[in-house]
């Protein structure tokens, strides 16, 4: 006998199996209660931050990747904020667009990529809850973003006054091509004077070298770091990449006494990059072997038991034959 169960069924089926449901207490409830409020209060905050222990600190304004969040991209930000250690408070800020699971800095044009915006206030969102968040948390000493990040930083770095931020971070960094708009905004302002560090992996296969490049040539004064083996990623613990970050924050970019280093061919705007098959098939050219030799051998066993069976058939037919033969003479 099938049962329909109604919506409001299932509502109090799920409620009953709260922990707060079959709670002993009042009190209890409340606690479970106030847990939930909690998380949902900091995924719909603007900023979280890892607050300063050591006074002053050298604040640092985080932006995410797309599809991300602030937590997220704290989490994901764990060593580099405990080696930058008791100096230093990251305020990572969440996007205006997108949802609770994952945010954005820049919406996507309406029509795909193939179609870009021309629109130069098109995350004016952005701009108006990063404004709120410097002027609410500041001053800053730097502006830092990854991924999606990379691209609000640039535009909000054409949209403040300079000295808003001494120094500027970026992890696989691109300038948001798809929307012409904020580019023309972008490229109206540079060159950017702000000491600017770049780090890219050469096995991105997501934000390409050639972009992380051009968007490096905005800058004036530019500390260029590249991981031949790394991804779309920021750098790990005991990559050489890893340290450079430090030895820029803790530079003093005023004085001239930090020279950053030559910029490499590869990190030059009209470098050749690899594409994104190249970077595929660099990245999992082993298990591609071996894939290879796996189906290679998986043919070659299943052909050589067809063989058998068809030679073993063959065999039986010939020695009835050759008995058929005996009985007839």
């Amino acid at each position: 006998m099938l049962v329909k169960r109604n919506k409001n069924f299932c509502l109090s089926r799920c409620i009953a199996t709260m922990p707060w449901y079959n709670s002993n207490s009042v009190y209890e409830m409340y606690f479970w209660l106030a847990i939930v409020a909690a998380v949902v209060a900091t995924t719909r905050a603007t900023t979280v931050s890892t607050g300063c222990t050591n006074t002053p600190c050298r604040k640092i304004l985080a932006l995410h990747g797309g599809g991300q969040t602030g937590i997220s991209f704290m989490e994901q930000m764990g060593d580099i904020i405990n080696r930058a250690g008791d100096e230093y408070e990251f305020v990572f800020a969440n996007g205006p667009y997108g949802n609770d699971a994952g945010r954005l800095w820049i919406e996507d044009p309406p029509g795909g990529k193939g179609q870009p915006t021309t629109d130069p206030a098109w995350d004016v969102e952005s701009t108006n809850l990063l404004d709120s968040v410097v002027s609410e948390n500041g001053p800053f000493y730097a502006i830092m973003g990854y991924s999606q990040g990379t691209a609000a930083a640039l535009s909000y770095l054409s949209h403040v006054d300079a000295g808003t931020f001494e120094v500027a971070i970026t992890f696989c960094s691109y300038v948001p091509s798809t929307h012409e708009g904020i580019e023309n905004r972008i490229r109206a302002a540079v060159p950017f004077k702000i000491p600017m560090f770049i780090y890219m992996g050469q096995l991105d296969f997501i934000i390409d070298n050639c972009q992380s490049n051009v968007y490096g040539s905005l800058f004036s004064n530019v500390t260029r770091a590249t991981n031949p083996d790394g991804g779309h990623e920021p750098p790990a613990p005991g990559e050489p990449t890893f340290d450079m970050i430090f030895t820029f924050l803790e530079a003093d970019h005023t004085d001239g006494s930090y020279t950053p280093p030559a910029i490499k061919s590869y990190e030059e705007v009209d470098a050749d990059c690899p594409n994104f098959i190249e970077v595929i098939l660099q990245l999992f050219w082993p298990w591609l072997v071996g894939l290879v030799f796996l189906v290679f051998g998986c043919f070659a066993c299943c052909w050589r038991c067809c063989c058998t069976k068809c030679n073993g058939k063959g065999q039986s037919r010939t020695g009835t034959g050759a008995e058929q033969e005996m009985v007839t003479d």
